[in-house]
């Protein structure tokens, strides 16, 4: 070589290094701006006075990142970038929003809202200002933000919406997320905090009541607020109220809402066809798809892919050209989300009244995955005279999750297996082991739950002591559930079926005395004293039978099976709990406050010794 010919070569090898390094750097730039570090930043909540506000909500928009400032008003968050906003509020005062921008230390004075610290909010057996609150209490108007939700759940719709309440993901129709209230209360017992619907326990599920009925959503998160219902109250307790009545004056007010969303997920793992599994197996078998020779990179002629196969049908399908795309036969193609709703409501003097009626489908991701719900709601109070009030709340729920979907990990079964056969018939076995799952899919099965609840309530207002009221409650609820289901490849494919049916019945009664009164425009006092109890029973029978001679009836004729493989099983509980509890509320002048509440439980389940528990609990405020 020349010398001008090494000096031109050595100048490209430099060119060709140059451009790599510079090709590199803005890889390097491109990954540390993708895998942007979170961004810390610190701060303090003070009041228009240069007071802090201890236990004010600072979370990132958008999320559920957020933290509350300790005793002397600080706090310290990680946030996901630059770019984040910040949302600060605190009971009593307008909620903020600041973007965080290059700013690492923030200086928060919050401005207070006196229009909100007027405002009612459901504290348990009663309503309180948010003024006058000593405890930790979030009160939630649900409205049009969360009611335009795509979602069957309230608390679906409160992910993300409320510091401290932590919402679960779902992956099926229809089901009810796990709640929590600031983590978790106990090692390995129940997480879910108690639901108090229009002031009686509820002991359903969430996603029974239709979220368009419901009118706010309190929760009472600390021990202080909690404490009127007692160790039912570890996990924290969410208060649902319902709507009761349209606006007076304005006549009956009929409303109509029709929503129809689509879903998908935000990410999917789709596997490839039968090309790109021929790759990957010769990909992982390199030392013989490829020749030894040429350093392991030519293939090798003689290569024989099918040699890897789990199955002789596998083999044989692939050289006949078979190409089986199970995810798209096991899964939607859209997934769709349909609510209608409608209600009529009025208020008079006299009486003031909601109805309403509504329709939820639901179509998962998987096949034969969906859930249908039609509910039904009647309430209605009437003043029969300036001392008595009386009213009934009860509402009726039908849920419907019929359908055996196949495991999501189905989705992912070889190419080469075929799901029918030449004949057009269902294939019954895959890899000669596993049930096929469009098998699974067309099995017989029904899923049936219907719970049908009533609260009848009466108030009276003492005429001897002014402010003095009494309430009784008297709410009972039925739930009953039907499962059904025949499988007919269960038992070397000579069938299995079962049915079973649970019936669970709740009845609760509630005395409440209360007394609210202002002493010479500066003593505030509210007593409420309460006692009650309650009764809960469960009744369930399942049948099944297997090995069947003759499958047409299903579990319909569990008889048909054989007599040695048939099966019935019963079971049943009672029990019973009553209760008493006392809260007293004083204020000073609207500043010094106090709340001191006593409640005492009485459980059956409790051992015979210590059939009762004492839970005392007592807090201040400034």
């Amino acid at each position: 070589m020349s010398k001008k010919n090494y000096w031109a070569s050595l100048h490209l090898k430099q060119a060709f290094v140059c451009m790599l390094f510079f090709v590199m750097m803005l890889n390097s730039s491109y990954a540390f701006n993708f895998y942007e570090q979170d961004v810390p930043i610190t701060g303090t909540v003070t009041d228009e006075n240069g007071m802090p506000l201890p236990g004010a909500n600072i979370f990132e928009k958008g999320t559920t990142n957020g933290v509350q400032t300790g005793f002397d008003g600080e706090f310290s968050l990680d946030v996901s970038s630059r770019d984040a906003i910040i949302v600060v509020s605190f009971l009593g005062y307008k909620e903020q929003e600041f973007p965080v921008g290059n700013k690492s230390d923030f200086n928060i004075i919050l401005e207070e809202d006196q229009s909100s610290l007027n405002e009612v909010v459901v504290v348990g057996y009663g309503t309180q200002k948010k003024k006058d609150l000593t405890g930790a209490v979030t009160s939630i108007d649900v409205g049009n933000d969360l009611k335009s939700q795509p979602n069957i759940s309230i608390a679906q719709s409160l992910q993300g919406a409320v510091p401290g309440l932590n919402v679960g993901q779902v992956n099926e129709a229809g089901q009810e997320p796990d709640l929590s209230i600031r983590g978790r209360t106990s090692l390995s017992g129940a997480q879910n905090p108690l639901i108090v619907l229009d002031q009686v326990i509820f002991r359903g599920n969430l996603i029974d009541i239709n979220p368009n009925d419901i009118k706010s959503i309190d929760i009472l998160k600390d021990n202080s607020a909690a404490a009127v219902y007692g160790s039912q109250a570890a996990n924290g307790v969410i208060i649902i109220t319902t709507k009761s009545s349209g606006k007076r004056g304005e006549g009956p007010q009929i409303t109509f809402s029709s929503k129809y969303s689509l879903q998908s997920p935000t990410k999917e793992l789709r596997p490839g066809d039968g090309e790109y599994f021929v790759d990957i197996i010769s990909q992982h078998e390199w030392r013989e798809s490829r020749t030894e020779e040429s350093g392991f990179i030519e293939p090798n002629p003689d290569f024989d892919v099918t040699s890897f196969f789990k199955t002789n049908e596998e083999k044989e399908n692939y050289l006949n050209g078979v190409d089986t795309d199970w995810f798209d036969l096991l899964t939607n193609e859209s997934m769709f989300v349909n609510n209608q709703n409608l209600s009529i409501s009025n208020r008079t003097d006299a009486a003031n009244y909601f109805i309403s009626l509504g329709y939820t489908n639901q179509e998962g991701y998987m096949i034969n995955e969906g859930y249908e719900r039609l509910n039904g709601r009647i309430n209605i109070d009437s003043d029969i005279a300036d001392w008595l009030k009386v009213g009934v709340q009860a509402y009726a729920t039908l849920s419907d999750y019929s359908g055996q979907s196949p495991s999501p990990d189905s989705r992912y079964i070889m190419p080469f297996e075929a799901a029918y056969t030449e004949d057009g018939e269902l294939n019954k076995l895959i890899e000669n082991t596993f049930v096929n799952p469009l098998v699974t899919a067309h099995s017989d099965n029904k899923d049936l739950r219907q719970t049908i609840s009533g609260n009848i309530y009466a108030e009276l207002k003492l005429p001897f002591i002014e402010g003095l009221k009494y309430r009784i409650n008297a709410a009972d609820t039925q739930v009953t559930n039907r499962y059904y289901s025949f499988q007919p490849y269960a038992n070397n494919f000579q069938g299995y079926g079962s049915k079973y049916s649970g019936f669970e019945n709740n009845f609760s009664m509630d005395n409440r005395l209360s007394f609210t009164r202002t002493f010479n425009k500066v003593h505030d006092i509210d007593v409420t004293a309460v006692y009650g109890i309650e009764k809960r029973k469960f009744d369930g029978f399942t049948a099944a039978s297997s090995v069947f001679v003759n499958d047409v009836l299903g579990y319909n004729a569990l008889e048909l099976g054989d007599s040695e493989q048939q099966s019935a099983e019963s079971s049943a509980w009672e029990e019973r709990s009553l209760f008493t509890m006392a809260r007293l509320f004083y204020s000073f002048k609207d500043r010094y406050l106090f709340t001191g509440t006593f409640r005492r439980d009485g459980f059956s389940g409790f051992s015979e010794k210590n059939k009762f528990g004492n839970f005392p609990s007592a807090s201040v405020g400034w």
